[in-house]
């Protein structure tokens, strides 16, 4: 208990020496680098077509590491500038050579993690052995089986719960991890136990993976690598029965993992540290879950910050600072309440016992809200906006690549860019940048949904002179407007077709946007209901389908 005291008030006398100076004062430490050895048909080759473990490498990579892979003799140039050494289960022998230059890795301050595997007549049994052995260790080579803690009704797939858990770095935050077919290891004098069976086990309250130091180095023996497994589905686990191997997602295997990971790379380690929070557009006034991973076995703390893209320079933190690591979980929230609408970069920034520090960030779009489609007269081009709730006068089962949303009191309308799904006659929420198409305003979607409206008469068409569709120079606008104009056919083209009403040289009539083929009148005097708009600065109306189209007697 002493121990276990002391160490918690380090901790904390170093969060506060931290938050003193300021945890966003430290530049990240340089990226450590893991190699994987790859020569000696190992267990879990990142290159198998079964047994891989390409997502622990991936999420590694993600989180801010570097990962190196050996295909020939593990030798110390090959190790230079690691800082942890992986091996699954070789099923080729390590010569004395390779093992030599191993160990002088890690007596000069690197990390092994070497696995192991179930035996005792596998033909990496003795291979194994030999390699345990150069560090100090002894495994057992048999087979351990737990008949009630154990996963899918399999007694060889062994959990190992909190009270078979060790007190270590590498085993904070675990409640449970799991593996199948493990072999045990014979108790070290030297090192720790991560994890043992428990009594009910055979054998039992065996040591089934250890970590201690060598040199200035440490090191994990594990009896079995499918802790850092991919996942395999329908896998044969015997007697008849298949089930689901779930490897590094069983249990707390991933957080098990992470903590070895980091606890291995020792000085040279670092937080591993991502943001995968789902919305990167968000409206003012709500609340962003930012979600992700901070993992590191000796985490003293993490926060949330964030700054303007246009900003001087200053991050402001977002809520308290965090001290337990998450693992791909909810690292905090932001309320954007009083925050103005714009760009902002969104950091989470972990520092660890040795004052190693990492960072992720993402970019987050705080969209305008304007309350009304005229509204947007005063957002700046580029900016995100969200608009909620306007109906759609013409959708995509009107038009293809467009829709156009107006103001419920025939105010107001505007065209949305989208490939979504958006019926003529829904209510639409619409999240997206603000642009201009074909010289008329506009709105990019990145996100469009909608519902149906309460039972009644939806906006009807707004009745214009020829020279009031488009855009005028002041004054109120029918651009992206539902409207009914009048006019006789002046000309015709592939586009179209022209009218005028006497009021101005003339209105194009597109019906080139239209989803479903509407065939252009060759001449006299039509009726047309379409979206009022300009194309390159000239007023024009967009029909929506034949029906839109009535010729007058």
């Amino acid at each position: 208990m002493g121990s276990q005291a002391g160490k918690a008030t380090h901790i904390l006398l170093l969060a506060m020496l931290l938050l003193i100076t300021g945890i966003r004062c430290l530049a990240d430490v340089p990226q450590p680098v893991i190699a994987v050895d790859e020569a000696h048909w190992n267990s879990l080759a990142l290159t198998s077509s079964i047994w891989r473990m390409t997502t622990l490498r991936d999420e590694l990579v993600a989180g801010g590491y570097a990962v190196r892979e050996i295909d020939d003799a593990i030798t110390a140039n090959n190790l230079s500038n690691c800082s942890v050494l992986i091996i699954t289960t070789p099923g080729l022998p390590i010569n004395a050579g390779e093992i030599a230059a191993m160990q002088a890795f890690v007596n000069n301050g690197g990390g092994l993690l070497f696995c192991a595997n179930n035996g005792p007549s596998s033909v990496w049994s003795s291979i194994c052995q030999g390699v345990a052995n150069a560090f100090g260790y002894i495994l057992d080579n048999n087979t351990a089986t737990d008949n009630i803690h154990n996963a899918s009704g399999c007694n060889r797939w062994v959990t190992f719960g909190s009270s078979c858990l060790g007190a270590h770095p590498v085993t904070n935050g675990l409640s449970a991890i799991q593996s199948f077919s493990t072999t045990t290891l014979a108790p070290s004098a030297n090192s720790t136990i991560i994890a043992s069976t428990d009594a009910d086990a055979t054998p039992s309250l065996r040591p089934a993976i250890e970590a201690g130091s060598y040199g200035a180095g440490r090191i994990i023996i594990s009896g079995s690598p499918l802790y850092f497994a991919d996942t395999v589905l329908n896998r044969d686990i015997g007697g008849g029965n298949k089930a689901d191997m779930t490897g590094l997602s069983a249990a707390d295997n991933r957080h098990f993992a992470y903590n070895a990971v980091t606890w291995l790379a020792g000085a040279a380690g670092r937080p591993i540290v991502t943001i995968t929070q789902a919305e990167s557009v968000v409206a003012a006034g709500d609340t962003l879950e930012i979600d992700g991973t901070v993992c590191d076995a000796a985490l003293v703390s993490y926060v949330l910050e964030y700054m303007p893209v246009s900003g001087a320079g200053e991050w402001i933190r977002i809520g308290t600072v965090h001290t337990d690591s998450v693992v791909r979980g909810q690292l905090g929230c932001w309320n954007l309440t009083g925050i103005a609408p714009g760009d902002y970069t969104l950091r989470v920034r972990a520092v660890n016992s040795a004052g190693a520090s990492f960072s992720a960030s993402e970019l987050v779009h705080v969209a305008y809200t304007p309350g009304k489609i005229a509204d947007l007269r005063g957002v700046p081009a580029g900016a995100y906006v969200e608009l909620y709730d306007k109906e759609v006068v013409a959708g995509s089962d009107d038009l293809v690549g467009r829709v156009y949303l107006e103001e419920g009191d025939r105010s107001s309308g505007i065209c949305v860019l989208t490939s979504a799904s958006v019926n003529r006659g829904s209510l639409a929420t619409v999240i997206g940048v603000v642009g201009m198409v074909d010289g008329a305003p506009a709105i990019i979607a990145s996100s469009v949904t909608t519902h149906l409206q309460p039972a009644g008469d939806g906006i009807r068409a707004v009745g214009l002179k020829n020279s009031s569709a488009g855009i005028p120079d002041s004054g109120l606008s029918a651009s992206g407007m539902l409207v009914r104009v009048w006019g006789s056919i002046t000309g015709l083209d592939s586009d179209g077709f022209t009218i005028t009403d006497g009021s101005s040289t003339g209105l194009k009539v597109l019906t080139n946007y239209a989803l479903s083929p509407v065939t252009s009148p060759a001449a006299g005097m039509v009726a047309v209901t379409g979206i009022s708009t300009t194309v390159n600065g000239c007023p024009a109306l967009i029909a929506r389908q034949a029906a839109d189209i009535q010729e007058i007697k």
